[in-house]
């Protein structure tokens, strides 16, 4: 597990899971290494905690802050202390759990944007007249006039 040192607060103690990428690679002082004990914490697990709202906290609140930035220690991290479920099993239930949501809330966010951009489109079209709209009866719509609402003063 890789996790920042510092930078913007809002990057403060983000973490990732190093699989070996990069045979033979080195990381620079800004990055922390940290390997949990592997019988009693899910590397998976932990990266999880990393992201989640615990762990912000309580980044935020030991931080070190300059103009801008903001730096955490070894010492702060080894420190950072949460919950973890007694049981390995129970560690990667919850992250094929947590894997599974964040791939239907991407797949979801991805149709949204794809949606929109193609809402975008049309209203450019039907608004420049690219696209003219002559048979309204297929929309449910009549031809009768629209009324105007009653403005009293």
């Amino acid at each position: 597990m890789l996790m920042t040192e510092g930078g913007d607060l809002d990057k403060l103690g983000r973490g990732t899971i190093w699989e070996r990428q990069i045979p033979d690679c080195l990381h620079q002082n800004h990055i922390f290494r940290v390997r949990p004990k592997p019988e009693l914490l899910d590397s998976a697990f932990f990266a999880l905690v990393v992201e989640s709202d615990i762990a912000k906290s309580y980044f935020n609140q030991v931080a070190k802050r300059t103009t801008n930035l903001a730096s955490t220690n070894k010492t702060q991290v080894r420190a950072f202390r949460f919950p973890v479920p007694p049981t390995l099993a129970e560690q990667r239930q919850i992250v094929s759990v947590m894997k599974a949501s964040k791939a239907t809330i991407a797949a979801l966010a991805m149709k949204a944007a794809a949606l929109e951009t193609l809402k975008k489109s049309l209203m450019h079209d039907l608004l420049t007249g690219r696209v003219r709209v002559r048979d309204t009866s297929r929309l449910g719509f009549t031809n009768q006039r629209l009324a105007r609402p009653r403005v009293r003063r």
